[in-house]
This record gives structure tokens, C-alpha cells and sequence, in this order.
């Protein structure tokens, strides 16, 4: 696991993953005092890679863990990157975004 921050967002190198099955990936989070928007990003082989899957996160709730999930359809292995991106300004230093406690990958709940 490699973590990275840049100007406008930070992501995590997760490895090359077998995909197949998987539908959706959800993340445990955790918004500090800041309830500022972002997105998750799903993207293969880097953090400009191929987009497998986009959601927007609102936090409505500060200092609780909650969950959000990331729809996906691929199959197979893929180098896979969890990419947080927010367009939101003042955000500071010692105030961070939101923190990232468990990534869960969840098949289909449909019969092969």
C-alpha cells in the first residue's frame, strides 16, 4: 500500500487485484471537522490510469465512521489506485479531508 498527496487530491496504490465478480467497491470513512465534497476514484495502473469507477461523497456527519460505495464493472487483474479528489479550498494541513479505514470488495449477490 503507497499513499500520495498532491495539490488537489491523494491516492493509494493497491496492487494488482483479481477483479472478477467484484461490483462495487465500498471504502469505511471518516470526515473530520472539515465536511468538505470529494470524489473516489477507481483507477487502473496509475493515478492519471483508466477510470473504472467515479462516486461523489457529501459527508453529512463529522468524527463517525460511515461508508461509501464505488460501482465497478471490470473482470480480471488490474493495478489498482483509490484516487480522493476535492476542488474544495482552506482545507489546511493539520484538518484532513477524510481518512480511509477499510476498502471492502463486494461481488454480486446474483447466482453464477
Amino acid at each position: 500500500l503507497h499513499a500520495m498527496v498532491y495539490e488537489d487530491s491523494a491516492f493509494l496504490a493497491l496492487g494488482r487485484l483479481d477483479l472478477t465478480g467484484v461490483t462495487r467497491v465500498s471504502l469505511d470513512l471518516r470526515s473530520e471537522k472539515s465536511l468538505h465534497p470529494f470524489s473516489l476514484e477507481l483507477r487502473e495502473d496509475g493515478f492519471s490510469g483508466n477510470l473504472l469507477g467515479r462516486s461523489d461523497v457529501m459527508p453529512s456527519i463529522a468524527e463517525q465512521w460511515y461508508q461509501h460505495s464505488v460501482p465497478i464493472s471490470v473482470a480480471g487483474d488490474h493495478t489498482l489506485f483509490v484516487i480522493v479528489r476535492s476542488s474544495a479550498t482552506g482545507i489546511g494541513q493539520f484538518n484532513p479531508l477524510v481518512r480511509i479505514d477499510g476498502i471492502h470488495f463486494e461481488r454480486s449477490t446474483a447466482a453464477p
